[in-house]
């Protein structure tokens, strides 16, 4: 029996949003990361150059896009995608619902248009890092059909030093890429001249 969801509009960030999205960011890291990030680390992260000129710039760079999930008109979840327009791997970069929110379907939700956009842009792969210690995010990745890939990566701190933790690179195929035949390419050297 399908999971009857409260209305709910899941669409793209907009600029008015930027300040709502930055709040519930600092909530959800909270909640998914208890005791392991300060206020001075939230404020690096998500603070004033975050709402003024990160998320901004992104907004106008289409190698990034946002998607917003609301219930009752107030944001309940988030992603980030990053596209590469040199390979065809999008890197799915956030992906964050609260905590009182989740178990209902809006992680689903997100997630499947994360892979709708990607299968639109005709991106062969999607990529994500899981911190390792956190199971239930490697299970919801799992049950939705994302494969671990290698061996734990070092994880590094917003100031760009070592840490003591590790992330999973998971990866989902959206579609396998053809497998190019060089018998089947027409050589103009093997063809006579006249």
């Amino acid at each position: 029996m399908l999971k009857t969801l409260p209305p709910y509009t899941l669409a793209i960030l907009t600029e008015d949003e930027i300040k709502t999205l930055a709040t519930l960011a600092i909530q959800t890291y909270s909640e998914t990361y208890p005791n392991y990030y300060t206020d001075e680390a939230f404020d690096s992260l998500f603070g004033k150059n975050y709402v003024e000129q990160q998320v901004p710039n992104e907004m106008m760079n289409k190698d990034f896009l946002y998607f917003t999930l609301k219930v009752n008109n107030t944001m309940v979840g988030y992603a980030k995608l990053i596209f590469n327009p040199k390979t065809s791997v999008v890197l799915l970069d956030k992906l964050y619902v609260l905590k009182k929110e989740q178990g209902k379907g809006y992680g689903s939700r997100l997630l499947n248009a994360c892979y709708q956009e990607a299968e639109n842009r005709d991106c062969s792969e999607l990529h994500l890092k899981v911190w390792d210690k956190n199971e239930k995010a490697l299970d919801f990745y799992q049950k939705h059909g994302l494969a671990l890939k290698g061996d734990p990566i070092p994880y590094h701190n917003p100031d760009g030093s070592a840490s003591s933790e590790f992330d999973h690179l998971m990866t989902y195929t959206i579609y396998e890429q053809p497998i190019h035949d060089a018998s089947k390419d027409k050589s103009r050297a093997s063809t006579p001249s006249m």
